[in-house]
């Protein structure tokens, strides 16, 4: 058997001639080194560069002690990732992965980072945060299998934060939020251990002073709260919609009051005119608030889902670049925008909804030539912010309906999502609310621009997406017991069953399609009796608003039966503003609150830690 032999020089010219294999170098740096203390903004910044040409994104995700690593900004063209530890001391790690777009090459880098208590002993710490109505509350650690919960007062004024499991061995740490500026409160933890409840000592904590030049919208009462309104619910949360038609061009921003429009919380660093178009969503838990910025690199409206807390810094983001990223790799339509609203799940998960844009040929929906059609995607969301399920309502609603009133978006609307087919689209759904259905895991959506409101089988992720029944003029159910020749809502929002069941909706009767068949028509808060069974429904309220409210809108059941009703865009052709109602049961109005703001939604809160706020 005759071997053959490579000669050693003949074989190192073979290896020289080779490509080399491209590598991409990364490095991730804190801005402050470790250990920080619970609550401290640590910002890190990644720093790569790739021998192989393309442009690079990255994503940054934590693991706290051996739970796993969670990302908490996914893929984006930004380095730059700012995290602030709040909840719990203890020995973190903090991951970046940079990704070439056009190799698909991903390079990672792991850094340890230690968090330490406030507390070194059995006394609490009250600490300042960057929001001056928020303090930082530092608990001794407490038994697991307890609870432990922090009470907070001023004068006659008390309120007390969610109460959470308690963790041996660890402090326990919560955002104070809900105070007036520059005022004196006393706080102390309380634990309970099944009936009986240990109160902790208690510390004083003074407010700071609002900066100058934040732009909140002016309230007026015309009708003062009474001893008849809901006497459990007296914050109200205006979410200020960022619009240049706001009087004076000024980016209101979301505000929370008492009931007499006292500013207690407000959201930070949100009076840029790049936040036109933004929506500031709805509160979750944890006391924590959902919304959909802009982004910041590009300027593109709507293109971020982000989740903040209460002082004002992100817990998790992603964007309309990865979302759209995973929808390929489903084969599914790429959306152009997040819009209107986000629910945060039982199970972790969150619900997003975005637009959608696709190019139909003539005959659609009569179009004399090829049209561009804008519709709406939900997402299901995991809890690493993965798309774990989506529907399409080009898949499961009829292209060919068209919008009753034919609206349209044009690419350089601001209220409309970034159009990238055409400069101007048909708008033919316009969703704008999402209620998730906890007995059965389906999903109630408004279709405003259809005047409609469908059922979706989403069963907890795992549903075909069919269109379950429709409600509206043109839907499956019957109006009963009325002799109002226009009982059906039109152009409506923020529609959501009531009571956690099934039997009753509430919505904001914005009305478009009837007032304009009716000139001099108003807007309406609407509450429905409705039977899925018979598929029958009644009017249980019916109350006219003050004037016609185009756009924009919300509607509440309170814990005392009455309803709050958000008229959020009225006197929009001249000097627009929002104002909220409290309706009495035989359809009076009650407290009345007006700002000078186009306002998305308002929502009674008994605090700023109400979980399932609002409506449930």
């Amino acid at each position: 058997m005759r071997r053959l032999f490579l000669s050693s020089l003949p074989f190192m010219t073979l290896l020289m001639a080779l490509p080399l294999p491209a590598t991409i170098t990364l490095q991730l740096t804190p801005s402050v080194a470790q250990p920080q203390l619970v609550g401290t903004t640590v910002t890190w910044t990644a720093s790569a560069s790739d021998t192989d040409a393309g442009a690079l994104d990255y994503q940054f995700s934590v693991e706290a002690g051996s739970k796993g690593f969670v990302v908490l900004q996914d893929y984006d063209v930004s380095n730059i990732f700012s995290w602030t530890p709040y909840l719990q001391e203890g020995n973190y790690q903090v991951r970046a992965i940079a990704r070439n777009l056009t190799t698909n090459n991903t390079a990672s880098v792991t850094i340890p980072f230690g968090i330490k208590s406030r507390v070194s002993g059995s006394t609490p710490v009250i600490s300042a945060t960057n929001h001056p109505l928020v303090a930082l509350y530092s608990a001794p650690a407490c038994a697991s299998g307890s609870t432990i919960y922090v009470k907070f007062s001023t004068g006659a004024a008390s309120n007390q934060t969610t109460a959470i499991p308690c963790s041996t061995g660890h402090s326990m740490n919560f955002y104070i939020g809900g105070m007036y500026p520059h005022t004196v409160y006393s706080m102390n933890y309380v634990v309970v251990t099944g009936s009986s409840s240990t109160n902790g000592p208690t510390g004083q904590f003074t407010t700071g002073s609002i900066p100058k030049g934040v732009p909140f919208p002016t309230i007026s009462i015309p009708i003062p709260a009474s001893s008849q309104d809901s006497a459990t619910q007296g914050i109200l949360l205006l979410d200020c919609y960022s619009n240049p038609v706001n009087t004076n061009n000024l980016d209101f921003v979301p505000t929370a009051t008492d009931l007499k429009g006292r500013v207690i919380w407000y959201y930070p660093g949100y009076d840029s005119a790049l936040n036109y178009g933004t929506y500031f969503i709805r509160p979750a838990p944890g006391a924590t608030f959902l919304l959909y910025p802009a982004d910041e690199n590009t300027g593109l409206r709507q293109q971020l889902f982000r989740q903040i807390d209460m002082a004002g810094n992100t817990i998790r983001q992603t964007s309309i670049t990865r979302i759209n990223q995973q929808l390929a790799a489903l084969g599914k339509l790429a959306v152009v925008g997040f819009n209107h609203d986000s629910e945060v799940l039982p199970n972790g998960h969150t619900l997003v909804k975005a637009s959608q844009e696709e190019i139909f040929p003539a005959g659609t929906q009569g179009a004399t030539a090829p049209v561009d059609i804008l519709g709406d995607c939900i997402m299901d969301l995991d809890t690493n912010m993965q798309v774990d399920w989506t529907w399409s309502a080009f898949d499961h609603l009829d292209v060919n309906l068209k919008a009753p009133l034919n609206e349209t978006c044009s690419a350089t609307d601001v209220n409309c999502p970034p159009l990238v087919l055409a400069p101007v689209a048909n708008d033919w759904t316009h969703m704008n609310s999402l209620d998730y259905i906890p007995s059965s895991g389906d999903i109630l959506a408004s279709v405003r621009d259809q005047d409609m409101v469908v059922k979706i089988d989403f069963n907890n992720g795992v549903g075909t997406g069919d269109v379950l029944w429709t409600l509206g003029k043109k839907g499956n159910f019957t109006m009963t017991g009325t002799t109002d020749p226009w009982p059906w809502f039109s152009h409506q929002h923020d529609v959501q069953y009531e009571l956690n069941g099934t039997s009753v909706i509430s919505l904001f009767d914005n009305g478009n399609t009837r007032v304009y068949e009716n000139p001099g028509e108003v807007s309406r808060g609407q509450v429905l009796n409705i039977d899925e069974t018979a598929l029958t429904v009644s009017l249980q309220v019916n109350v006219n608003m003050p004037s016609f409210s185009p756009a924009l809108g919300s509607a509440q059941r309170l814990d005392n039966g009455d309803y709050h009703f958000e008229a959020g865009w009225l006197d929009y052709t001249s000097s627009p503003y929002g104002e909220a109602f409290e309706v009495l049961p035989n359809g009076t109005f009650g407290f009345e609150l007006i700002d000078n703001s186009i306002t998305y939604r308002g929502y009674r809160m008994d605090s700023l830690y109400e979980l399932d706020a609002p409506g449930n």
